[in-house]
């Protein structure tokens, strides 16, 4: 079996392979396509830059990891706690409060806070008073007459 190369039409001609029945068999054509022609060098850049773009995400989610990681535990829970209260408070005082989304932020500090009791450091009180105070907001609200409810107060009374 021998291989021709280099024909004019760029077609490689394979000698002594012939098709059943004696027929030759049509001569393979090899189509040299330069690299850069059959790849979209733009997207290689863009992929390029994602990966770049991904390196720095990484690389920065790192710094803040180790940056985490130096203050105390009970320092970072008590931010959370303080995000629930004002979760709680944002609900509460929208002109139509949430009562039910509020009460969920309030049990859920509070699941916090009895849970760790005075794991939560030098910050417990503080807690404790926060949750007592966002606790007592919620039932003012609660009772609050809604708009157009007329309390025992407004009512009228017949008398003139």
């Amino acid at each position: 079996m021998t291989r021709t190369h280099g024909a004019a039409d760029g077609s490689v001609a394979v000698a002594g392979w012939e098709r059943s029945g004696g027929c030759p068999v049509a001569p393979l054509r090899l189509d040299c396509v330069p690299i850069a022609e059959t790849i979209d060098l733009g997207r290689v850049s863009h992929v390029s830059d994602e990966t770049d773009q991904a390196a720095e995400i990484e690389a920065a989610m790192a710094e803040a990891r180790a940056r985490l990681a130096e203050v105390p535990a009970e320092v970072v829970i008590t931010n959370h706690v303080m995000g629930m209260y004002e979760l709680a408070a944002i609900h509460l005082s929208s002109d139509e409060p949430d009562l039910p989304a509020a009460s969920l932020a309030i049990d859920a500090m509070a699941a916090v806070i009895d849970g760790l009791g005075a794991r939560l450091g030098a910050d417990a009180p503080t807690m404790n008073d926060a949750l007592a105070n966002i606790r007592m907001a919620y039932v003012a609200v609660r009772n609050r007459p809604s708009v157009g409810e007329s309390t025992a107060d407004d009512a009228d009374t017949g008398d003139d």
